[in-house]
């Protein structure tokens, strides 16, 4: 389970009850999640309804182009998708332009 301690909600189930309780929903940033010791499968929750990707090696947040780190995105697209996921879909936060076209691509083969 996350540990980080200057997190107010470690456990995502009591966040999206909370965001629940308050008619707030949030965005997911997969890269800063897999940073911060979640998995993929462990992503969804009801409250999410923006998802930001970028790829990284799961120790720092490198914003790399998808496909470029150690992210399983078909995992995530997958879970949201399964989950009937309707909020605004994937924005790509990275660094490189020349990745942008593929990590396009790499979406539209994994939907």
């Amino acid at each position: 389970m996350l540990n980080v301690e200057t997190l107010i909600y470690q456990d995502i189930y009591k966040l999206n009850n909370f965001l629940e309780d308050v008619d707030m929903y949030m965005t997911l940033d997969v890269g800063h999640s897999l940073i911060n010791s979640f998995q993929e499968n462990e992503l969804y929750f009801d409250r999410v309804k923006h998802i930001h990707l970028s790829d990284n090696f799961k120790d720092k947040d490198s914003h790399l182009g998808l496909g470029n780190g150690a992210i399983d995105f078909k995992t995530v697209i997958n879970l949201f998708e399964k989950n009937s996921y309707d909020g605004i879909y994937y924005v790509i936060e990275i660094n490189d332009k020349n990745s942008i076209e593929s990590s396009f691509e790499l979406l539209k083969k994994l939907k």
